[in-house]
């Protein structure tokens, strides 16, 4: 082949497109969104695997009030009425009552002894700090005691597990002090027992996310008091948080 030859090859031809045997089909914008939507998410229940306490005892138990002190923000009628509403009850089948009754961690097991797993060395570091928090969250009713270990199994009629506190030093920016947080460390285990967080699955826990630009359109063009139902509400859970004396030995 001469240095200066090209070669050609064919075209393609805008005329071999195979025209649509008939007119485009219209399906309705809801059937559509009907059909793209993604599939509900599935929440198992836990209810095989709440452990109840025994019938309360004067003689051997003490302050059953505490089992109905906790607080909620939620109001769990406006809930109801706000599902059945939008039809969103099966949905979430289970989100009314536990706000009325609390929140199964996942399913844990029976507790056949207590543990008490002992706090992160931060804590006598910052104990001001952690006696603080203590003190806020007991003054909001969040908190109950202090108590001892032979109180708490009087009042949860039974053995109990206490995760220990650790505290979170955060750095910020330059000339910022370092936030400090005190924290539940769940994820803490002891040679008496695995973490709460270790029996906690996330299958269990199914989350969908959407973008951010998607969930700021939706929030925006809500009203203010169409976003939470929201008010102060007594609640019965099936846990406490409770402060006992071993805890901050």
């Amino acid at each position: 082949m001469a240095p200066n030859e090209f070669t050609s090859a064919p075209s393609a031809d805008p005329k071999a497109i195979t025209p649509s045997p008939g007119p485009v089909a219209q399906v309705p914008t809801d059937e559509f969104m009907l059909i793209a939507r993604p599939p509900h998410l599935l929440y198992p229940s836990f209810t095989p695997y709440i452990h109840h306490c025994p019938p309360f005892d004067q003689s051997i138990h003490k302050q059953p009030d505490l089992f109905g002190k906790i607080i909620s923000p939620y109001d769990a009628n406006a809930f109801k009425t706000l599902l059945v509403k939008h039809n969103l009850t099966e949905a979430y089948p289970h989100l009314v009552h536990n706000l009325l009754h609390g929140f199964p961690l996942g399913r844990m097991p029976p507790l056949s002894d207590t543990i008490i797993i002992p706090n992160h060395p931060s804590v006598p570091l910052h104990m001001d700090m952690v006696l603080e928090y203590l003190e806020v969250e007991t003054a909001a009713g969040r908190m109950s005691g202090p108590f001892s270990r032979e109180e708490v199994e009087q009042i949860l009629r039974g053995p109990f597990q206490s995760s220990p506190f650790i505290v979170s030093i955060q750095t910020q920016g330059p000339g910022e002090p370092d936030k400090i947080r005190v924290c539940r460390h769940l994820s803490k285990a002891s040679k008496h027992g695995p973490s709460v967080n270790s029996f906690i699955e996330k299958e269990n826990f199914p989350t969908r996310f959407d973008t951010a630009a998607r969930v700021a359109e939706t929030v925006s063009s809500l009203s203010p008091t169409s976003i939470i139902p929201y008010t102060h509400l007594h609640t019965h859970m099936p846990h406490m948080h409770v402060i006992t004396f071993p805890m901050l030995a």
